[in-house]
């Protein structure tokens, strides 16, 4: 792993050793917070995350003054409609990019005139890494960030990121709709943010420029994952380092050999093109890729109750659309990559499963004391 290692040295993503939390004080209004976080992405993504991670109960206080803010400004009989800011990081065309999309259409269908809902996809606003901050500052009303962006909120959504803990997309629902996966959606609620949806994407899948069959092949490689101990941990039991990256810049660290390689869900490696760049795809199935749809708990209790209430009803609607959907693209955009790259992609036999389960699962154990015992419980006895 030493060539990989020599990367990660010597590149732009390593941790700055920022402690963004003095500065933070400054931060006061939704203007300011929007430069402030600027001002944190030109250093990195790794100091955003240091961001997130120094906030601890700071956030709470925060979350509820953004949100106050936000239904003060919005909500009280101006005659304006209700500004909905929908950030998310993906491409139009993804499941959540259109469940965004089919948000904002039949949320102002319902509340004419009441709600206006701007969409901003690609990071256009905010990368996942982000977004939560800008929530709890008031500068944005909803996002769907993938699971692994609320480890500083909660350790048990890392339930989410164990590998071969879930081995299908319908056992991660039934998880989900269990009583401890709906009480998850309100594990946030004392830092102020309120779990709104679970949204689907699929099963990640994982890509380098040669076959990764068994764990061994893979071993010296460079990865790009989310910010995620799991990962980088699973990883470093097969000699592969990793790097976390916000999901816009993928494509260019492949490309530029940053990195070798990857892991992701087939509608987030074909909307990115990621299918062009690297060659071998290896369908482990090893951990889902998912979202939360969250808002700022004090800006969603301060809407008015009748446009609160027809607001949830378009997100369980639509909701319902987006994980359909999600299934069915999954194997839509794997058939678009294989017939337009020249990819092979590799199924592993039940044996190299076995090796890489073996190889991976260990990490439960690890993280059993954050995730907490009866929410693993949990979530094994979803698989029947």
């Amino acid at each position: 792993m030493a060539g990989a290692q020599e990367r990660l040295k010597s590149g732009v993503y390593m941790e700055t050793g920022v402690r963004p939390t003095a500065a933070f004080g400054a931060v006061a209004t939704s203007s300011s917070a929007r430069s402030f976080l600027m001002s944190c992405r030109n250093l990195g993504a790794m100091a955003v995350l240091a961001l997130g991670l120094a906030l601890g109960g700071l956030i709470g206080g925060l979350a509820a003054a953004g949100g106050a803010w936000a239904a003060d400004n919005q909500a009280g009989g101006s005659g304006e409609p209700i500004v909905i800011r929908f950030s998310h990081v993906v491409d139009e065309s993804t499941p959540k990019g259109i469940g965004a999309q089919l948000f904002k259409e039949r949320a102002e269908a319902r509340l004419p005139g009441r709600v206006k809902v701007e969409v901003y996809p690609r990071a256009q606003r905010y990368t996942d890494e982000e977004v939560l901050v800008a929530m709890a500052l008031g500068d944005v009303e909803m996002a769907a960030p993938s699971f692994t962006q609320f480890r500083s909120f909660t350790r048990a959504m890392q339930i989410f990121e164990l590998p071969f803990m879930f081995d299908s997309v319908d056992h991660v629902h039934r998880f989900q709709n269990s009583d401890i996966g709906r009480q998850l959606l309100d594990f946030m609620l004392p830092q102020g943010i309120q779990g709104l949806a679970y949204w689907d994407n699929g099963m990640r899948v994982i890509s380098a420029n040669k076959p990764l069959v068994v764990p061994d092949d893979a071993a010296g490689l460079l990865f790009r994952t989310e910010p995620s101990a799991i990962f980088q941990e699973q990883y470093n039991r097969i000699d592969v380092a990793t790097l976390p990256l916000p999901f816009r810049d993928v494509p260019d660290a492949i490309r530029t050999g940053l990195v070798d390689g990857q892991e992701n869900s087939w509608s987030n490696i074909y909307s990115r093109g990621i299918h062009k760049l690297n060659r071998s795809f290896t369908e482990l199935d090893h951990s889902f890729l998912g979202y939360m749809v969250v808002t700022n708990a004090a800006f969603w209790s301060g809407l008015p109750e009748d446009v609160r209430t027809t607001l949830e009803s378009v997100l369980k609607d639509v909701t319902t659309e987006v994980n359909a959907l999600a299934q069915r693209q999954a194997q839509t955009d794997r058939d678009k990559a294989l017939g337009e790259a020249s990819i092979t992609i590799v199924t592993p036999t039940p044996e190299q499963l076995d090796a890489w389960r073996n190889a991976f699962t260990p990490v439960w154990q690890d993280f059993e004391g954050q995730i907490g015992q009866e929410i693993m419980d949990a979530a094994v006895a979803a698989r029947h």
